[in-house]
């Protein structure tokens, strides 16, 4: 992390100044995590818990965990694996929780691949895309890259429509195209 904030230059000095401790990034346990658990420690401290689930994708040694909050998955992947004495998750820790859905204001499918350009055969999908930034940790100088840490500033709702060559990502209520991607490796 800390090559990549220097590399790309994006730890800079107007970041915020984050006071407190620093959120935290991982959980800890003897045993592997049960979705219970995990739900809890994620989604427990919002609002509206009731509206966080998690899944489980158990790949080969690790679970991947797709969480979703009122029914829409959000994007930012949880991991948990087993290190040889401890089960460790980690995840980008988020400050503030996702927004309400508000389904009667969204375009929808159609207006989505119309906005996005790509072909018909397109899938979309409504996701809450995480806003990333970095944050100077307080009583730091910021002069270098392990005076900030890396966080889910907010949630924000858009449809991710995607073909295997390209991705868009469009507001989810007002239709605006907010980036498109070539999927190639170069």
């Amino acid at each position: 992390m800390a090559i990549l904030v220097w590399l790309t230059g994006m730890a800079v000095a107007d970041s915020p100044v984050h006071k407190g401790p620093i959120p935290r990034r991982e959980i800890l346990g003897m045993e592997d995590p049960s979705p219970a658990v995990i739900q809890r420690e994620l989604g427990g401290w919002y609002p509206h818990p009731e509206l966080f689930a998690v899944t489980a994708t158990r790949e080969r040694d690790r679970t991947m965990w797709t969480r979703s909050y009122d029914g829409v998955e959000m994007e930012s992947p949880v991991i948990t694996a087993h290190d040889g004495h401890y089960w460790i998750t980690r995840f980008q820790p988020d400050l503030e929780p996702p927004p309400a859905v508000i389904r009667a204001k969204l375009i929808g499918d159609k207006a989505a691949l119309a906005a996005a350009k790509l072909p018909p055969q397109a899938t979309v999908k409504l996701v809450f895309e995480a806003a990333l930034g970095h944050h100077k940790i307080g009583g730091t100088k910021g002069d270098n890259a392990e005076n900030y840490f890396y966080v889910i500033e907010r949630w924000f709702l858009a449809y991710r429509v995607a073909t295997p060559q390209t991705t868009a990502l469009v507001d989810a209520y007002t239709g605006k195209l907010l980036g498109k991607n070539d999927n190639s490796v170069r």
